[in-house]
């Protein structure tokens, strides 16, 4: 088995590479559709980041959805940020994201806001994902609301509605607004935006 920051750069290779390549792309289709993902993400990674919002590879998106839900390989983290790249608002990947989130709440309530599962809602990027974001943060913990704090500059940094609950949260109490400059990071930028006003 390859060492894991070995294989990271294998992938970007071939990716960087053979974009848009017809054998390649016919090959990791299938083995998507008949494998799955568990045990080797790279034909997704590739699909994913060489083939943007396409219709075909959008639907193989939602079936991969379908059958793991949000669990999308060990580096979710990597195929959720090409998923917002390249498939961010696209209706197929939303509806199959949205269920996904859906089934995910059921099953594991105390933990949806979690670095694994926030992305997610980056994907979708609509009024309605932020709109959910927003909700969930009084009830969530400490961590929740970091991730929550952290998805919201992501995904929506210039929204008037973001800013002005952030304002709000950073202004009620030291509970809601610690976890806003909890650390650097994505965070950071909330410190600047503050002393900007």
């Amino acid at each position: 088995s390859l060492d894991y920051a070995l294989r990271e750069q294998l992938n970007r290779l071939i990716c960087d590479g053979w974009p848009r390549n017809a054998a390649l792309r016919s090959k990791c289709l299938h083995f998507v559709q008949k494998q799955g993902i568990a045990d080797l993400p790279f034909p997704l990674e590739y699909l994913v980041s060489s083939y943007q919002n396409d219709s075909e590879i959008a639907g193989v998106i939602a079936g991969v959805l379908d059958r793991y839900g949000l669990h999308l390989g060990l580096d979710q983290g990597r195929i959720w940020k090409l998923l917002r790249t390249g498939y961010a608002g696209h209706k197929t990947v939303v509806e199959a994201t949205r269920s996904a989130l859906a089934k995910y709440k059921e099953q594991f309530a105390a933990i949806i806001w979690h670095p694994n599962t926030v992305p997610a809602y980056l994907v979708l990027a609509d009024d309605q994902a932020r709109d959910e974001l927003i909700s969930g943060y009084r009830d969530a913990d400490l961590n929740g609301r970091y991730w929550i704090a952290s998805t919201l500059l992501q995904g929506w940094p210039h929204d008037s509605v973001v800013q002005e609950q952030i304002q709000r949260w950073a202004n009620e109490s030291v509970e809601l607004a610690a976890p806003l400059s909890q650390n650097s990071g994505p965070m950071s930028a909330l410190a600047y935006w503050f002393r900007s006003d």
